[in-house]
């Protein structure tokens, strides 16, 4: 017996690697590892508003960032910006080093303080 058929995709620019998980749900997780800096941010912002464009939820885990400069914060927020431009959801994981913590807060993205909102379509958020 299989299960529901999981669709993933990968970017690979090196020192970065992210992978998108397409749920059965139509949620999308991308997993970030590695860093984020000018050569990285560019193609992971592509990466970003092609699974936001095709899912209605995505989440972005940044657990696996050991470095985030400041092109990946705008990379970020492209992003997120793109997301509410188009009705749909980008949210940042709750789990993340401390460092890319440190420079999410100087940057002034709050996460992990409020209760996330679900998506309409979804009765749960992207795990």
């Amino acid at each position: 017996m299989t299960g529901p058929r999981v669709e993933t995709d990968e970017l690979t620019a090196d020192p970065l690697r992210a992978t998108a998980e397409c749920r059965s749900d139509g949620s999308v997780v991308v997993r970030c590892r590695g860093g984020i800096d000018a050569a990285t941010a560019p193609p992971l912002t592509d990466f970003l508003i092609h699974w936001v464009d095709r899912c209605c939820c995505v989440e972005l885990d940044l657990s696996g960032v050991d470095h985030l400069a400041a092109a990946g914060v705008t990379a970020v927020l492209t992003g997120c910006g793109h997301a509410d431009r188009e009705g749909r959801h980008l949210r940042l994981g709750p789990d993340r080093p401390r460092a890319v913590g440190r420079v999410l807060a100087a940057a002034r993205i709050v996460v992990g303080d409020r209760p996330v909102a679900t998506c309409p379509r979804h009765r749960e958020p992207a795990a």
